[in-house]
């Protein structure tokens, strides 16, 4: 089955944002898993998805008012396993 990694720049660096977006993540049964490195200045959301929800994800953060830039989305082809 081939997955998919979508890579957005975001600006959400308060908790309000953060809380937006897990709101956003848990909407969509296709994500797998989901990563945002707050430490890095872009911000970086990693989404490993079943889907290419890219665009749809694009405008969800635009109608809640967070800053996303659409970086890159990846077919991944094997299984992500869940190491936890």
């Amino acid at each position: 089955m081939i997955n998919y990694i979508i890579i957005f720049f975001t600006q959400s660096d308060c908790r309000g944002a953060l809380y937006t977006i897990d709101n956003t993540m848990t909407y969509y049964a296709s994500i797998i898993e989901w990563t945002q490195d707050l430490e890095d200045c872009d911000k970086v959301l990693r989404i490993v998805s079943r889907n290419d929800i890219s665009s749809e994800l694009l405008e969800k953060f635009k109608k809640f008012g967070i800053k996303a830039e659409l970086v890159a989305v990846y077919p991944y082809d094997e299984p992500v396993k869940n190491f936890m």
